[in-house]
């Protein structure tokens, strides 16, 4: 038995064959053979999918999403512009309340607060256990609530290189897990104003170990008052 080529299936599945080839091709179907006719079922239903796409219409989360990604892979003379975030808050550099300075938990965590373009990112980072960092942050536009802050990208990058991704839910809140590095920065796009946010969440050395110096040299300071 001779079986027809995937390229004839293909232009009978679509109507398109000649009426001589479309005849023959009718007649090897009704012969049973069970290898073409799972052929042709394939390839009615990729061409009915084909045609239902014109009308088909994707979420604008995806749009939205699919745009934001797409930003941070063009290059930086046509991509969004940065949006350098100003630290205006470092648990590091503030007292830790009266009791807090022997627990574990407040050497491990660490809470930064940017603000850029009436936008404001709140970062919690925490080091749960050696070579390993976890941030959990939520972005928010104090000063435009019209503008949406969920199903953002948010990367967590060492340098250029990406250490994890994810994506901002309803509200703006993330969590990323990574290794621990010299140079993390967070890059989020913000396509309501055109631009990319871009914080550094690192200090000189692992950051929170900075942070257990400067507590035990505020803790012996107090000790010698």
């Amino acid at each position: 038995m001779n079986h027809f080529t995937i390229w004839d299936w293909a232009d009978f599945s679509r109507g398109v064959a000649d009426e001589p080839v479309r005849a023959a091709m009718q007649a090897h179907l009704s012969t049973g053979c069970s290898r073409c006719e799972r052929t042709v079922r394939v390839l009615r239903g990729v061409s009915a999918t084909a045609l239902g796409e014109p009308q088909f219409e994707p979420p604008d989360r995806a749009m939205r999403y699919a745009r934001a990604l797409f930003s941070l892979q063009r290059p930086e003379k046509t991509g969004l512009a940065r949006l350098v975030g100003r630290l205006i808050h470092d648990s590091a550099l503030a007292p830790l309340p009266a009791g807090m300075r022997s627990e574990a938990h407040a050497d491990q965590t660490r809470h930064l607060l940017y603000e850029a373009g009436g936008y404001y990112l709140d970062v919690q980072v925490e080091q749960p256990e050696p070579g390993r960092v976890s941030l959990v942050g939520q972005i928010a536009a104090r000063n435009n609530p019209d503008a949406s802050t969920a199903n953002l990208p948010v990367w967590l990058l060492d340098r250029t290189s990406l250490v994890a991704s994810t994506i901002s839910n309803r509200f703006g809140e993330f969590q990323l897990d990574g290794v621990p590095a010299r140079n993390l920065l967070l890059r989020v796009p913000l396509p309501d104003v055109g631009k990319r946010l871009e914080v550094s969440v690192s200090q000189s050395g692992d950051g929170l170990s900075d942070r257990r110096r400067s507590t035990r040299t505020r803790s012996g300071s107090r000790r010698t008052r």
